[in-house]
């Protein structure tokens, strides 16, 4: 009994995307690989975070050298090409809460040890004002660990990934 008890798991396990209902799914995600960025030629090696702005149509990222707080915002279009950089000093040091708000076209981030949201808002002629930044209290989130974070394009609202459950 116990041989026929592993078969029929075995078969649960091997073939439960074929009518048994124990998926969500019948058939598996199509996958595949649109483009790929060679972050080193571009002068990008080392990114610690990632957002895409669409006001500026460029891909966002904190840049840090071994391992360091990021120091440097490198700016790439969707094709790859270097599309200008910036400085993170006195910035959020921690990279993996990032998002850009596409309604207010602010790049934000939270820095985790301290809770303080920073929102850099986008400038009309390009880049990002990254030297005025707009700062806020964030404990009142209730966020213990942050792990990072995304905008709701269509109601605006910021939703905070957080690891201690």
């Amino acid at each position: 009994m116990k041989h026929l008890a592993a078969i029929v798991v075995l078969y649960m396990l091997l073939y439960a995307g074929h009518g048994l209902g124990a998926t969500s799914q019948d058939r598996p995600a199509f996958l595949r690989l649109v483009r790929l960025i060679e972050l080193e030629r571009v002068g990008a090696a080392s990114p610690t975070g990632l957002a895409f702005a669409p006001v500026m149509n460029a891909f966002l990222m904190p840049q840090a050298r071994d391992g360091a707080r990021p120091s440097s915002l490198a700016m790439l279009s969707p094709l790859g090409r270097p599309t200008g950089s910036g400085n993170l000093a006195g910035l959020p040091a921690d990279s993996l809460n990032i998002t850009f708000d596409g309604a207010s076209d602010s790049l934000l981030l939270l820095e985790s040890a301290s809770g303080e949201l920073v929102e850099v808002r986008a400038r009309p002629a390009g880049g990002l004002g990254l030297s005025t930044p707009a700062r806020f209290e964030g404990r009142g989130l209730g966020v213990r660990s942050p792990r990072g974070m995304a905008v709701d394009p269509s109601s605006g609202r910021l939703f905070v990934l957080d690891g201690a459950g």
